[in-house]
This record gives C-alpha cells, structure tokens and sequence, in this order.
C-alpha cells in the first residue's frame, strides 16, 4: 500500500541522485556490449563483471566502453573489497586519460568522482569536486554533465570544515 509505494519512491530517488549505473543518454553501448550492460542494470554484477571481461578477450583491443562497465561492475560487487576499489580506480584512471571529447573518458571521470566520493572513507571531497567539474566543463548540456553539475553542487554544500561565510557565498 502507501508504505511501500513510499519506499519504492525513496529507492527510485536513492538510485536516480546515486547516478547512472548505465551509459548515460547520447551515448549508445556498442552492440556487443548490449547484454553486459543490461545484466548491469539488473543488478547481476558479477555476471556483468565476467561479460566486459569476456569482451575485452574476444574484440580486437580493450574498448574504454568495456572496461568502464567492468569497473561499474567492480564498485557494485559484493562483498565489496579495498582490492575491487582498487582495481575499478585504476580502469578508471587510465580511461580518463583517453581523448577529452571521447563520451567513455568523461565516464571513467565522473566514476573517479563517484569513488572519491562514496567509496573513499573519508571521503575525498576535493578530489570528487575535481572529477565531477571535469565532467561539467567539457559536457556541460549531456545528461552525465547534469548529473556530476548536482554532485558538484551537493559536495560543495555539505564539505565538512567550510566555514559559515564561505557556506553562504556557495549557497548563493
């Protein structure tokens, strides 16, 4: 009934301010990636993780959409490790280097600003901000440069240690 029509809006809204598990809009998966990308968004992370990696075996190169999906993978894996955090920033780092104007390499940035984020304790208010504004300085009208503007904005608002004044100028 009400209680868990609520519930189910709270999660949706958890999931949705959480940021995409999936390619964001204006940037399609290749075709043989599709169903590694859906067992992602299922929620079958280890059966995701196997499938990028099987991909990155069978095509010709490592794409940056494979191994972008392999560390999504790995952040969501349970029981959750320092070893798959790990692993996942270091895809992560590598795909960021790639090509500014290339969709993947403002993916793998905006995952580092997640895991700066949510998967460091403490965590690294700097280095999200960091991550994320790349994301908004280059793909300022793309779904995932909205998404990482909100991100952006909620860490600068919540930064602990930011003084009352400094709080102010921020908030307006």
């Amino acid at each position: 009934g009400i209680v868990a029509g609520f519930l189910l809006r709270v999660i949706v809204g958890a999931a949705a301010f959480a940021g995409p598990i999936v390619p964001a809009q204006g940037v399609s998966p290749s075709p043989g990636t599709a169903a590694a990308w859906r067992e992602l968004g299922a929620a079958r992370y280890r059966e995701a993780l196997a499938s990028f990696r099987r991909l990155q075996e069978t095509e010709s190169g490592i794409t940056p959409e494979a191994r972008v999906g392999e560390a999504i993978a790995l952040l969501n894996l349970q029981p959750v490790t320092a070893s798959n955090r790990a692993d996942a920033r270091a895809i992560c780092a590598a795909v960021a280097a790639g090509e500014p104007e290339d969709p993947w390499t403002a993916h793998a940035r905006f995952f580092l600003g997640r895991i700066a984020e949510i998967h460091t304790v403490p965590t690294d208010f700097a280095g999200a901000m960091a991550h994320y504004r790349w994301v908004m300085d280059r793909q300022p009208g793309s779904e995932l440069g909205q998404i990482a503007f909100v991100k952006y904005a909620t860490l600068q608002l919540t930064e602990p240690g930011t003084d009352d004044g400094e709080l102010r100028r921020r908030y307006e």
